[in-house]
């Protein structure tokens, strides 16, 4: 079974829909991680103060590190900007684990954040698709009630009916894969873009790399 990866957010400066760059989008049968973050962040900054998503879900090679042998199949590009990543592959499951792990600290880093601040702050979550996979969508908006937290879709999704970007939504904290944080040396977090960097072609890879921060995590936190 596979699962579709896409980009990131969507926001208006430095975001981009969550299909294939700053962030993924994966459904099961198709890891689909809709990755599409602004992050071709200098580059695309004018055209997103119109307010319009820039979409780098486009341009993704497919091509990976993984071996022949490995037994997984390479990330392979689909319609929409969808990146189709092997539910078993190891790079991609170590980049949602490790955001995952991390996760607790982006949860306490919101909560105290000014209001004006938390609108930089990102999850992108699974989400289950009518065939029976998932697809993992980045949710922004998010404001916390009890314990409970809520947001939006911050991108298109590729294939949940009935919902569009802006759709409201309750977050399953389980079923969170990545998290990010637009701070200002770039954007934190975003574990799962990261990884999809080498399947992207160069220019966008290049221009969303300047937009991330050399490091997941911020430096004031530990490890």
């Amino acid at each position: 079974m596979r699962k579709r990866l896409g980009k990131a957010g969507d926001r208006a400066m430095k975001r981009v829909v969550i299909a294939l760059a700053a962030c993924a989008l994966m459904a099961s049968p198709a890891f689909a991680q809709k990755d599409d973050r602004n992050a071709a962040a200098s580059a695309n900054t004018q055209a997103n103060n119109s307010g319009a998503p820039v979409n780098e879900n486009q341009g993704f090679a497919g091509s990976t590190s993984s071996s022949p042998s490995s037994g997984v199949a390479p990330p392979t590009p689909g319609a929409d900007g969808i990146v189709f990543f092997d539910e078993d592959d190891a790079a991609m499951a170590a980049a949602i684990a490790e955001a995952r792990r991390t996760y607790p600290q982006f949860l306490a880093a919101f909560d105290i954040a000014p209001p004006l601040r938390q609108a930089d702050y990102m999850v992108k979550v699974a989400l289950a698709t009518p065939d029976g996979g998932e697809e993992h969508i980045w949710v922004d908006n998010l404001r916390v009630d009890g314990d409970r937290m809520f947001g939006t879709l911050a991108n298109e999704p590729g294939n949940l009916p009935g919902m569009r970007r802006g759709s409201p939504i309750e977050i399953d904290h389980a079923l969170v894969s990545d998290w990010s944080i637009d701070g200002s040396e770039g954007m934190y977090g975003n574990y799962t873009t990261r990884v999809m960097l080498p399947h992207m072609n160069e220019a966008d890879a290049a221009a969303l790399r300047e937009s991330l921060t050399r490091t997941p995590l911020p430096l004031d936190w530990t490890t």
